[in-house]
């Protein structure tokens, strides 16, 4: 009879271990549960970019370019890359970025000075490439959503092949402010790398409006 029972007994030991109970951990004589597998994983943090003016700063942009005489807020850890004597590059993060540069593209004229001169002409140009017709490749549903004196906020959307957006719409702005030169008009604008991973839903109308706010405010020329 006993040694029907020891039987018993050892077939309901090896028949729990076989069902996957909890796991023992034997150290220095006593035994531990391991729990872990039985832990839930921790929610990924929400896709968002975070803009915190209190970790802003007024940067002198020409100790970048010399020729970019421009002053304004920027994160105190951001990345300030030279695109010419006239340009800069701001890594604000690895999604996202600003650029600044003096307006040097060609108004579409029949007349001899075709050079851009004010903002208004300025913003139309830029309204007219980023809005007045969608790229063909890349995006649809492209549209104004505020206008200011000096800028605009808008919206688009990617697409996929068969020409229906395929991300949520994605938002940002154009800033511009008058210089003294040849080029009188400087323009600031917002990027999304193509090396970010965040979603275009990221880029938001608020977010675009935060910045903008930002950038007008201390945005001065230096010249």
């Amino acid at each position: 009879m006993k040694h029907s029972t020891l039987l018993l007994c050892m077939a309901g030991a090896l028949i729990l271990n076989s069902c996957g109970g909890p796991k023992e951990k034997k150290d220095a004589g006593t035994t531990q549960v391991d729990t872990t597998a039985a832990s839930k994983p921790v929610a990924d943090a929400p896709a968002t970019i975070t803009v915190n003016e209190a970790d802003w700063e007024v940067k002198d942009l020409s100790t970048i370019a010399p020729d970019l005489h421009l002053s304004l807020k920027l994160p105190k850890d951001a990345t300030i890359e030279k695109g010419d004597e006239s340009s800069v590059d701001i890594k604000i993060s690895d999604s996202y970025r600003i650029f600044a540069s003096y307006d040097t593209k060609p108004r579409i004229t029949t007349g001899a000075d075709s050079k851009i001169k004010t903002i208004k002409q300025a913003m139309a140009l830029d309204k007219e490439i980023m809005i007045g017709a969608d790229d063909p490749e890349l995006y649809v549903s492209s549209k104004v959503v505020a206008t200011y004196p000096d800028g605009f906020i808008y919206t688009q959307q990617e697409k996929d092949k068969a020409g229906e957006p395929k991300h949520q719409p994605e938002s940002h702005f154009y800033y511009y402010l008058l210089a003294k030169g040849p080029n009188p008009v400087i323009y600031i604008r917002d990027t999304k790398p193509f090396s970010s991973k965040l979603p275009d839903s990221a880029y938001t109308i608020e977010l675009a409006k935060k910045v903008y706010a930002i950038i007008k405010a201390s945005a001065k020329t230096n010249k």
